[in-house]
């Protein structure tokens, strides 16, 4: 167990930030080693999937389960700057259920005009099948780690926009002022090496890219272990190789019910830290065997 993470535990204050926004920044998440890791393991499964597919340099690349085609990409799973946040927020009972590589190339200049985005929340479907509309809660259910590998500083570089503080609506709000803009909206403006968490109901985007370099991030997203994988996750050599916490991150279970009530074999992650920061910070042992997986966090 990685005793950095008590450095990144998450705060009340971050806590009430994600609730009320939808997202949170985490500032040098990547240190330059990591990341330039990252960077050459992203540019190997680009020119890969450019040579199969016969794609253009221009041709924007969007591949799942990235993974699972370089195990460079495995650190980030459990990112001690990161994953505390993860679990702060989300309580134990979870895994990594999705990944994704987004390269961006450069697509021309500034149009005169703009068009309206593709505005979308993750996992929309599961709105409507658990009858949400109406109701004063919308699940959470996962969220995302955003890892931005290029500056994204200045507007036009494939940004990430989000619309803060409607991620618990099922329908977007479009501003009167221009209706092409939700209200709220905002590109992430953020320099290389930086992480946003983001909640699986914001909604959000990603504009063109008009500037003269590519847009790379990587996606990662954890759900609750009783959930399905959102895409085919090719990690079981993986699992065999790495440490119990990152077993249980990528799907591994002791029984088909430990997804649903987990001991603490199917949950690793707990008696790791417990060891570390108490019992009190972790949840304990319910009557019937399984782990209270409710979220804790670092009172500050």
């Amino acid at each position: 167990m990685n005793r950095s993470c008590l450095n990144h535990l998450l705060t009340e204050t971050e806590r009430e930030q994600f609730a009320k926004n939808g997202y949170l920044i985490i500032e040098n998440a990547l240190t330059p080693e990591t990341l330039d890791i990252c960077l050459a393991a992203v540019d190997r499964i680009d020119l890969q999937i450019r040579k199969e597919l016969n794609y253009e340099l221009d041709k924007r690349i969007n591949v799942h389960d990235c993974i699972g085609k370089e195990t460079d990409l495995l650190q980030l799973i459990d990112l001690p700057t990161t994953f505390p946040k993860v679990w702060g927020l989300m309580g134990w009972n979870i895994y990594l259920f999705h990944t994704q590589m987004v390269v961006s190339p450069p697509t021309g200049n500034f149009p005169s005009s703009h068009k309206r985005l593709s505005w979308h929340q993750d996992q929309n479907r599961s709105n409507g099948d658990l009858d949400t509309e109406g109701l004063s809660v919308n699940p959470m259910l996962s969220l995302k780690i955003a890892y931005f590998l290029t500056d994204t500083t200045e507007v036009g570089v494939a940004n990430f926009y989000i619309a803060p503080g409607q991620q618990e609506r099922n329908k977007i709000v479009f501003s009167k002022k221009d209706p092409d803009q939700p209200i709220n909206a905002m590109p992430m403006q953020v320099p290389a090496g930086t992480a946003v968490l983001f909640d699986r109901r914001l909604w959000h985007a990603s504009s063109p890219n008009y500037l003269d370099q590519s847009r790379k991030v990587l996606f990662y997203g954890y759900a609750y272990r009783w959930i399905r994988p959102k895409c085919i996750m090719d990690v079981d050599d993986l699992r065999e190789k790495t440490t119990p916490i990152r077993r249980q991150l990528l799907g591994a279970t002791g029984s088909q019910d430990g997804y649903y009530l987990p001991s603490e074999g199917d949950v690793p992650y707990v008696p790791g830290y417990r060891k570390i920061v108490g019992k009190s910070l972790l949840g304990a042992i319910d009557d019937n065997g399984g782990i209270d997986s409710r979220p804790g966090y670092c009172r500050t």
